[in-house]
């Protein structure tokens, strides 16, 4: 679980082994049927009415369930729609034949699959679920579930494991900033970070109180701890996840967090990624900063990150953005 523009594409890279099956933001497609108030269709043509805004939380947890069971035949088409949209699936190119390329007709839909000019292809869909079924690990990726879920996942879905991950808030809206996602205005500015770090402090709180209860099923990592120490963090996360830490995903980290020559996948930049992972730093406008700092102090204080209240504390990139980021990455006791 995590925050849009938070580095959550690099640490999906990195979790997907060979043997993992990746659902890519199964909430997507639900949340987009409810506001448009579309149906929800299911791959052998029943159609029902969106059921609240999260599907109820029963219907959540089952989703969930059905999904990291692989039983794909009883999950909303628009659960699984957007794992067509994730390049870095290896079965991207054999997902995208399992629904209408005219998007147009696909979000017309009314009451039944049957309805489209270009046949739902449920082959298709029992092909992945077979693939699906063969994989020794399934992994999740959202931007869309609120820590007040977690606990009712692991309740009831047994061996579910939990990483919450974590950006500085600086950093995230700075990428939304850049992606014409947000505008630096100060009423706007103050409004999302506010938006924005109140989840995060609720979900920190959740996660901590759950850590509790859960010590080996859920872990918080923060993207600028990844940044710093690829190699340190990525071995404790395997570990946590008991994922094989094999040399080809060393060879891989040195690409993707060491490598001189800056690389673009998707919304990433690899490269050196410390350097990248404070870009924000240098773009980041000074009165934009004083409001996030207003907004997100709590956070910061949770992150153990510096507030950088002088704007020569903000642009000197020599000095680190953690207090003592070694302590803070490094430190699981």
């Amino acid at each position: 679980m995590t925050y849009m523009r938070s580095g959550s594409t690099i640490t999906s890279r990195l979790l997907k082994t060979n043997d993992t099956f990746f659902f890519f933001e199964p909430f997507q497609g639900l949340l987009r049927d409810h506001r448009t108030n579309q149906h929800v269709c299911y791959p052998h043509g029943y159609c029902r009415k969106p059921d609240g805004f999260w599907e109820s939380s029963n219907g959540t947890v089952l989703l969930i369930k059905n999904l990291l069971s692989c039983n794909f035949m009883d999950v909303p088409v628009g659960a699984i729609e957007p794992l067509r949209t994730f390049s870095a699936s290896s079965y991207q190119q054999e997902f995208k034949s399992c629904f209408p390329v005219n998007k147009t007709d696909w979000n017309h839909r009314l009451n039944t699959l049957s309805e489209y000019p270009e046949q739902y292809n449920k082959t298709c869909i029992e092909r992945l679920q077979q693939l699906c079924l063969q994989s020794s690990h399934r992994l999740i990726k959202t931007i869309r579930m609120p820590g007040s879920f977690a606990e009712m996942f692991l309740s009831y879905i047994p061996n579910l494991k939990i990483v919450h991950l974590v950006r500085d808030p600086r950093g995230i809206l700075n990428s939304r900033a850049q992606a014409h996602l947000i505008k630096y205005e100060d009423k706007e500015i103050s409004i999302v970070s506010n938006h924005l770090c109140s989840r995060i402090w609720l979900d920190m709180q959740a996660i901590k109180r759950l850590q509790q209860d859960y010590p080996t099923r859920v872990y918080h990592v923060t993207y600028e701890c990844l940044a710093l120490y690829p190699e340190d963090t990525a071995r404790m996360l395997y570990k946590d996840l008991s994922l094989d830490f094999t040399p080809e995903l060393h060879d891989w980290l040195q690409m993707a967090f060491r490598s001189n020559a800056e690389q673009e996948f998707s919304l990433y930049k690899y490269g050196q990624s410390s350097s990248i992972s404070q870009n924000w730093r240098s773009n980041i406008p000074v009165n934009a900063n004083a409001k996030i700092n207003q907004m997100c102090i709590k956070v910061f204080l949770e992150l153990g990150l510096k507030k950088f209240s002088t704007m020569a504390d903000l642009r000197d990139l020599r000095n680190p953005v953690f207090h003592n980021s070694r302590r803070t990455c490094l430190n699981r006791a």
